[in-house]
C-alpha cells in the first residue's frame, strides 16, 4: 500500500562517508519537535514501511500529520499523510525529518511544505539515496511540524542551508 501511494520526489542528496552536520533543530523557526525512537522502526534496513509519527500541525484544530518510513534499494523513503478534518481551514504544512547519529548530528534531512485543503487527506513522498553504512549511523529521528503561514516556499532556504551542511566534505 505504501509503495502504491508513493509519489517519488527525489531529493538529490549525495552523502559522503565523512559528511555530518550539527543538530539543526534550532535553525528551524517555530517548529514543534518530537523525537522518534528508532525502536519504533525495528529494522531501518528493511523495505517494510513503518509508521513513525502521528501528531497535529495546528494544536487547536483537528489536523494531523502521519509519517511512514521505508528503506530499500539504497534510499530512505518518507511519506507524509496530511489529514484535515477542519470544516473551513486550509493550510500549508511544513514537516522536517532529521535523521541523526548518536551525537545528534544530522546524517540526512528531508523537508515537506505541502498544502492541505479543508476536509481532505493528501499524501506526498520524498526519497533520497543513502548507503547502508550511512543508514546504520542513524540513531534517532527528530520530526518537526508547523503551519507554514508564509506559503509554499517557507523554509526552503533553511532546508538548503541544512542540506549543504550535511553534504559538505
Amino acid at each position: 500500500m505504501f509503495l502504491s501511494k508513493f509519489v517519488p520526489i527525489l531529493a538529490a542528496m549525495t552523502l559522503t562517508p565523512g559528511a555530518v552536520a550539527n543538530d539543526s533543530r534550532s535553525d528551524w523557526t517555530g517548529y514543534d519537535w518530537r523525537m522518534v525512537k528508532l525502536a519504533e522502526c525495528q529494522d531501518l534496513g528493511s523495505s517494510a514501511p513503518c509508521h513513525i509519527f502521528h501528531g497535529k500541525w495546528d494544536w487547536k484544530r483537528n489536523q494531523w500529520v502521519d509519517l511512514i518510513l521505508a528503506h530499500g534499494s539504497g534510499a530512505l523513503q518518507v511519506e507524509v499523510i496530511l489529514t484535515n478534518y477542519d470544516l473551513k481551514d486550509d493550510d500549508y504544512v511544513c514537516v522536517v525529518v532529521l535523521f541523526q547519529n548518536q551525537a545528534k548530528a544530522n546524517v540526512a534531512a528531508i523537508h515537506f511544505n505541502e498544502h492541505s485543503d479543508h476536509q481532505t487527506a493528501s499524501t506526498a513522498a520524498k526519497s533520497f539515496p543513502i548507503s547502508e553504512s550511512r543508514a546504520a549511523d542513524i540513531a534517532q529521528i527528530a520530526v518537526g511540524t508547523k503551519q507554514c503561514r508564509d506559503g509554499k516556499d517557507q523554509d526552503k532556504s533553511t532546508y538548503a542551508q541544512v542540506f549543504r551542511a550535511i553534504t559538505a566534505d
